[in-house]
């Protein structure tokens, strides 16, 4: 499941650890969502968890949560499990249905906004977030934008 970064600098020590963090820090937000958010828990063991080195960071298409484990490493476990959070909050607004003609770069900003805000609103704290967009809608903020 998890693949190695294709970095021609890490040793194969480096590489498996790398590997072993990635897989722990994906536990650990499996857990703390199964734990604190059990309804969108059954979305996250749902998805198919893929390891796409060079991403720089997490996304969905609505059926996978694909990572960059080189990003995941870089991240602390607390910012880990808030996007983790984020991606599954894209699948239940079903953003990755519901986008149509849209620019796909306006789109996703504008669920990013409403989705951290709301994450905001449900205690998970977190920096990206944005005051001016904590009530908007993802229709809004698109035609307005």
């Amino acid at each position: 499941m998890f693949t190695a970064p294709s970095t021609s600098s890490l040793t194969d020590g480096q590489i498996a650890a790398n590997l072993a963090l990635t897989e722990t820090r994906l536990a650990a937000a499996t857990k703390f969502t199964m734990r604190y958010e059990c309804f969108f828990s059954t979305i996250l063991l749902g998805l198919v968890k893929q390891s796409l080195p060079g991403l720089g960071t997490m996304g969905t298409n609505g059926t996978s949560l694909v990572y960059d484990p080189n990003a995941v490493c870089d991240w602390g476990q607390y910012k880990v499990s808030f996007v983790v959070l984020h991606e599954i909050l894209h699948v239940v607004f079903k953003h990755h249905l519901r986008r149509g003609n849209r620019d796909p770069r306006v789109w996703n900003n504008a669920g990013d906004y409403v989705i951290n805000a709301l994450l905001v609103r449900m205690g998970v704290s977190n920096n990206l977030s944005d005051d001016d967009f904590r009530t908007a809608s993802r229709d809004w903020l698109l035609d307005y934008s």
